[in-house]
């Protein structure tokens, strides 16, 4: 044999050998997608094999076996079993009352399902053809004999989309070798087109009548669920309630049905459904721990359509209690602080403009449950804070684990004149927590030297009634001689800021003694709860007053140092430039004093002295400052004696003030925000100082109609509306800083941002 012959006849074999394994590869495939629609069916309980994953799809079917097919793909099985006494008599000649298949026989005859072959026979042990099979299909889809008839099975079944290819169009010789596998596609075929007359497939049908468990069909893989649920959105509203939202409506969940546990961790939380609606679920869980990720889990998922879903899950940060922070005057946050009282924090300061009870309204489940008038609400600014209210709500107590909305409207004005929401008003969402109904009272009284007692309250209180004198009366008991009070000073204590009041007398107190307290009239922060006419004893003690001691003193730039106590400042006293002095001790005869003293609530233990800009410091050279026994402290207790404390200047030039930030807090209004102190004063104060411009445009310029002087760091403008589409640079012809120097403005341009 030549070598042109061995090759040729390789050649031939690979042929003959790649074109049976493409035919095999072809017809493994095909059944491999019949087996698994069986899968699907027998999971569905309408096909049964041998357990071993036989379906014996390669043989006929007999059309008694049809009958209890299409029966089990109506979802007729349990129907025909507790009726089969009326289905056995089947009125076929060829068919027992005692044979199995009899009811669904009978079931299907009473039903025009099927028919028999004739000579009044059903022919039970005879192949069924497809054309028999695809009529009782038809019928079982809601289809009746006034829509086909035997020579139009093939063509109605090709136009309703149950069978597929070009050879069914107009086909009418029946296929008598049908096999299981071609009656495994058309069943499967079946249940996901449409019943005749209505919107749902045949298994969506089965679903909804109950026929089907949903999970059942979600298991089979058949479930045709176009939207499947999934978790749209979760929101941690306090460090143990969480609000989810869903993509679409859900039915109704167990406690079971969802968990909550640390990512990668394990570790569960509890978790209890307080309230689900039909895209949102509010539930409870645990405390949360603080910047931890967890994910939640929610299980056993029903649409609205009856779709089942084994599980959804979507991952949250736990709780950090985080205020709202914005350029914009909003809701800050809210806290309860009784059972009828919340505190509401603004991101603006506010006064007594926001003490307006129909501003406001208390909302549950998004309908007004408390209506703002003074009837049923008093809105008080809380004592000792400019961005905040107390809010009471009268003849009402919230109710735990309830979640409340506080809406506020538009016409609420902040202290910058700007509008809440820029006039479209806020409102925020708390939860109520369960708190004792504790009254407003006196819970210690604590002598702190010989001139001085501290009054201890469980609640922080109104300032203006708690550092009145004559809001309180002190007596020596023996013989009821009267004590002279010089001064009343809140101060904070274990309970909180403003909780506490250090009553200062004019002379001391005899050890010897016992005397009486009498608090006269005292409220609480809200305003809305007093102590009057209430009296306490107490015996003073021997510890010596002791004096006041600077704890630091930093040098800030050459014309200003901050100076640091050992204990608060009396305000007023730490804003007195006489009681300071500052003498050169490398230049004896060179004497400096602050042209400003600057104390800040902020920082109640410090105070900063501006120099004037004509007679500043020099660097490295060693300074005393000296302080008059006039200055005191909290209490209004002054210096025995003078203090005195060096330090060295450092090479710090004083810089001009800059604007760190211009931004509009309203349409109409911009905050400046600067990062020295300015003086307030001409020109800082004038309108015609300042004006924007029109980035791009050096003409069009525009004056502001009002300023407000907020502090040394903060002017607001007040301009009429502004195009907030174009871009503006603040200009300014002066700025005149605290220690009296003034700076031109004339190079500076500084882009205002819209506030965030």
């Amino acid at each position: 044999m030549n070598k042109r012959r061995i090759l040729a006849m390789i050649l031939t074999i690979c042929i003959i050998t790649a074109s049976v394994s493409m035919t095999f590869a072809a017809e493994t495939g095909a059944v491999t997608d019949v087996i698994a629609k069986a899968q699907a069916l027998n999971k569905l309980g309408m096909l049964a094999g041998d357990g071993k994953g036989n379906y014996s799809l390669e043989s006929n079917l007999k059309r008694s076996e049809a009958a209890t097919f299409i029966v089990k793909l109506m979802g007729k099985s349990k129907e025909v079993a507790d009726k089969s006494s009326q289905y056995i008599n089947t009125g076929f000649d060829d068919i027992k009352t005692t044979d199995w298949f009899s009811a669904y026989v009978g079931f299907c005859k009473e039903n025009d399902v099927i028919s028999g072959i004739g000579n009044n026979k059903f022919g039970p042990n005879s192949n069924v053809t497809e054309k028999a099979f695809l009529t009782m299909t038809m019928k079982a889809l809601g289809y009746t004999s006034d829509d086909f008839n035997w020579n139009s099975v093939y063509q109605k079944a090709y136009d309703i989309g149950l069978v597929t290819g070009n050879d069914y169009n107009g086909k009418t010789q029946d296929n008598v070798n049908y096999t299981r596998a071609e009656v495994v596609n058309i069943m499967y075929t079946a249940l996901t087109l449409k019943v005749k007359d209505s919107d749902n497939t045949l298994l969506k049908q089965l679903v909804n009548e109950g026929k089907l468990e949903p999970k059942v069909v979600a298991d089979s893989g058949l479930s045709d669920d176009k939207l499947p649920v999934e978790i749209s959105k979760v929101s941690v509203q306090s460090s143990q309630w969480i609000k989810i939202e869903l993509n679409e409506p859900i039915k109704q969940l167990k406690d079971t049905d969802i968990s909550v546990y640390e990512n990668l961790k394990w570790t569960a939380l509890s978790a209890k459904i307080i309230s689900q609606t039909d895209k949102e679920i509010r539930i409870k869980t645990d405390a949360q721990k603080a910047g931890i990720e967890y994910v939640i889990k929610i299980s056993n998922l029903l649409d609205e359509d009856n779709n089942y879903v084994k599980e959804i899950k979507s991952k949250f940060i736990g709780f950090e209690n985080k205020a709202v922070k914005s350029d914009l005057f909003k809701i800050s946050k809210i806290e309860q602080v009784s059972a009828s009282d919340i505190a509401i924090y603004f991101t603006h300061p506010i006064n007594i403009n926001a003490e307006q009870p129909d501003c406001y309204s208390i909302l549950k489940s998004d309908e007004t449950l408390i209506e703002g008038n003074k009837n049923n609400i008093s809105v008080k600014v809380m004592d000792g804070k400019s961005d905040a209210v107390i809010l009471r709500v009268k003849n009402f107590t919230f109710s735990q684990d309830v979640e409340y909305t506080v809406k506020i409207k538009g016409s609420l004005i902040s202290s910058y004149g700007t509008y809440l929401g820029q006039e479209s008003g806020d409102q925020m969402n708390f939860i109520a927590k369960s708190i004792a109904s504790e009254s407003f009272k006196l819970v210690g009284l604590v002598p702190l030297n010989t001139k001085s007692i501290q009054l201890d309250f469980n609640k922080p209180i109104n300032k203006v009634t708690a550092e009145q004198v004559f809001s309180y009366y002190i007596t020596e008991l023996t013989i009821g001689t009267p004590v002279q009070i010089i001064k009343a000073t809140t101060t904070s204590n274990t309970y909180g800021t403003d909780c506490a009041v250090v009553l200062t007398i004019a002379g001391n107190f005899d050890i010897k003694k016992a005397y009486g307290l009498m608090i006269n009239s005292v409220s609480d922060a809200t305003k809305q709860n007093k102590i009057e006419e209430q009296s306490y004893s107490f015996n003073p003690t021997d510890k010596a007053i002791s004096d006041m001691k600077i704890a630091s003193i930093a040098p800030i730039d050459l014309n200003s140092v901050s100076i640091s106590f050992d204990r608060k400042l009396n305000p007023k006293t730490a804003e007195d430039i006489t009681n300071y002095s500052v003498l050169c001790l490398n230049n004896t005869s060179y004497n400096i004093s602050p042209v400003k003293a600057v104390y800040s609530s902020e920082s109640p233990n410090t105070v900063k002295l501006y120099f004037s800009y004509n007679k500043p410091m020099t660097a490295g050279y060693m300074y005393k400052v000296r302080i008059l026994n006039t200055l005191q402290d909290y209490t209004g207790t002054a210096l025995t004696a003078p203090l005195e404390y060096t330090y060295i200047a450092n090479n710090a030039l004083k810089t001009k003030p800059e604007i760190i930030k211009a931004a509009f807090i309203a349409k109409d209004t911009i905050k400046i925000t600067l990062n020295k102190d300015i003086a307030l004063d001409v020109p800082n104060i004038l309108t015609s100082n300042y004006y924007i411009q029109m980035i791009g445009d050096d003409n069009a310029n525009k004056m502001p109609l009002a300023i407000t002087y907020i502090d040394t760091n903060t002017i607001v403008l007040r301009f009429d509306k502004i195009d907030f589409s174009k871009q503006f640079y603040l200009k300014y012809n002066e700025i005149k800083d605290i220690t009296g120097e003034t700076y031109s403005g004339d190079q500076v341009n500084t882009a205002i941002v819209i506030g965030e």
